[in-house]
């Protein structure tokens, strides 16, 4: 008994299988990646970070990380890099505002210095030591002004030194140079779409680099 195989019928349905399966699996070049937990020596327990706000939840450099901490008056949690293991109980913090901080950056040219900004309105520059945060730090080397209502993004120029670049919910983006404290330079017609987050951050970099040129 002879079987007749309709060969264009077979590779059209062959096709739609491939397809099916496919469309199912995404390929991916991290698919079979997987991290190494670090060892328990090389961790950090009892961090309690404020996961609010459209800012970084934790931000580090060569020296220290950061988050913003519970508690009143908007402390900031400052570590060393170089100090693993569990963090006390009451661990000394940066308490320069009087409200939530809800985003943080370190200056790409000097590891000491943090910029912070949040509920109260105004960004706050602070010296950090070399060897950490040994008892809470309540005076700022730097205050600016300029915001009306609270600021949801910071960001260091990293290519001009000390240039620094904010956005609030007031639908306004300034830049300024703290260590002349002369004030912002004001690009407060920002339209409201660019309150969207990853738009946002671009536009602060393009700003950024633009000043840098001027």
């Amino acid at each position: 008994m002879q079987m007749l195989i309709d060969l264009p019928s077979v590779l059209l349905c062959s096709a739609c299988f491939l397809c099916c399966v496919f469309s199912f699996v995404r390929a991916s070049l991290y698919r079979h990646v997987h991290g190494q937990p670090a060892k328990p020596e090389n961790e950090f327990n009892e961090l309690k970070p404020q996961c609010t706000g459209e800012g970084n939840y934790i931000t580090a450099n060569s020296k220290f990380f950061c988050y913003s901490g519970i508690g009143g008056g908007g402390p900031v949690v400052v570590w060393p890099i170089n100090k693993p293991g569990r963090l006390p109980h009451n661990v000394p913090s940066l308490q320069v505002h009087k409200d939530q901080v809800l985003d943080f950056d370190f200056n790409p040219f000097n590891d000491n210095l943090l910029a912070t900004g949040g509920e109260d309105c105004h960004i706050k520059v602070s010296q950090i030591p070399d060897d950490g945060i040994k008892q809470n730090i309540t005076e700022a080397v730097a205050n600016l002004e300029g915001h009306e209502r609270k600021i949801n993004i910071l960001h260091w120029n990293p290519a001009a030194q000390n240039v620094l670049g904010s956005a609030s919910a007031d639908l306004s983006l300034k830049i300024c140079q703290f260590t002349q404290q002369t004030g912002y330079a004001d690009k407060s017609h920002v339209r409201p779409a660019f309150l969207f987050v990853p738009m946002l951050t671009c536009f602060i970099c393009v700003l950024l680099l633009y000043l840098r040129g001027c």
